[in-house]
């Protein structure tokens, strides 16, 4: 099969601004996961979703979800804060309490 120039063109365009998406919710993760390190150190180490939500809502814009919306964002950052849990950064995940490992106080 041969390609044009502007499929190619097209192709790459298409690629280019998946690897960008891609990128930006990387680092929107991250963005995520420092402010819920942040909301632990702040209140002492422990702290529930709920606490976080202003912290995450302040660091990452695109989180704010208004109204009804919000059940989907605590949704969305318990399962952050058990990766969290899983990649040792938070300890003691119960239902929605959670504490700042050690290492990141």
């Amino acid at each position: 099969m041969k390609l044009s120039k502007r499929q190619i063109k097209l192709i790459i365009r298409e690629e280019k601004s998946k690897l960008i998406k891609e990128s930006q919710m990387k680092r929107a993760y991250g963005e995520i996961q420092n402010a819920i390190i942040a909301c632990g150190q702040e209140l002492g180490g422990e702290m529930t979703v709920d606490d976080c939500i202003s912290y995450v809502v302040e660091a990452v814009p695109m989180m704010n979800r208004p109204g009804s919306q919000h059940d989907e964002l605590y949704e969305d950052l318990v399962d952050i804060m058990w990766d969290m849990v899983d990649a040792g950064m938070l300890t003691d995940g119960y239902e929605d309490f959670f504490s700042v490992h050690p290492d990141y106080m």
